[in-house]
């Protein structure tokens, strides 16, 4: 589902910019370089967002691990899930 989100939004092109920089700024909470082009605004806002998600990913496998080294498997299992 992502990569088809990026593909459909990297088919505007040039026309995309003005979104990309109002994503890049409310995601990240910070203007982007004004001198990045669409390609790399683009680049910049993909590479946010999958920093977050794996960060979330490895926040939940390490509670996870945690968990069932205290034999805690119902709460193991729902940080798995």
């Amino acid at each position: 589902m992502r990569e088809a989100a990026r593909w459909a939004v990297n088919q505007y092109g040039r026309e995309s910019i003005n979104a990309l920089r109002q994503a890049y700024e409310n995601y990240v909470g910070e203007r982007p370089n004004p001198a990045w082009g669409w390609e790399r605004m683009a680049r910049e806002l993909y590479q946010a967002s999958d920093r977050r998600r794996d960060q979330e990913v490895s926040q939940a496998l390490d509670e996870g691990l945690a968990a069932g080294s205290q034999r805690r498997y119902a709460d193991m299992i729902a940080r798995f899930e």
